[in-house]
């Protein structure tokens, strides 16, 4: 039975601040005994981290609905600056191409995180945010940046 991601306890408390911080981060993870509270795999955990880094820059064919486009441009400053919440569900439509595959190693899903960041950083250009529109690079940093504190929270050292 899934669990219920927004009511897990016991995780950790993470705000990124740099690629840097969170490769550090996924690399000690994966180095080191570690237990998951979720319901992905730390190789998944690190796989979809990278897919949605590698989106920001080919673009995400996810569709949200339009009040929740029309709401997160309006108050665009506030939502950069909050903490993603735990349990959301990506849309039905194009959430498919997020989901990391079932038997990914934490190896595997480390080095596909790592190309991720490296090729962040080297190509400066980044598409239409699905939810939020045109965003700066630096926007879409701090996207990422909560985005993977919220994943990361999930791992947790023994």
């Amino acid at each position: 039975m899934p669990v219920q991601t927004a009511k897990v306890q016991g995780r950790r408390s993470l705000n990124f601040q740099s690629y840097e911080d969170l490769l550090h981060d996924a690399q000690t993870i994966v180095a080191t005994p570690h237990k998951t509270l979720g319901n992905w795999t730390t190789g998944q955990i690190l796989q979809h981290l990278a897919l949605t880094l590698n989106g920001s820059i080919e673009g995400m064919k996810l569709e949200f609905p339009w009040l929740m486009r029309r709401m997160s441009r309006i108050f665009k400053k506030q939502v950069l600056r909050m903490k993603m919440p735990a349990g959301f569900k990506l849309p039905k439509k194009g959430g498919e191409t997020l989901k990391p595959a079932e038997n990914i190693s934490a190896e595997e899903g480390l080095r596909q995180l790592s190309e991720a960041i490296e090729r962040l950083e080297r190509v400066p250009e980044r598409a239409p945010h699905p939810m939020m529109g045109n965003l700066s690079r630096e926007e879409w940093d701090k996207i990422h940046f909560s985005h993977a504190s919220l994943h990361m929270s999930f791992l947790v050292p023994e």
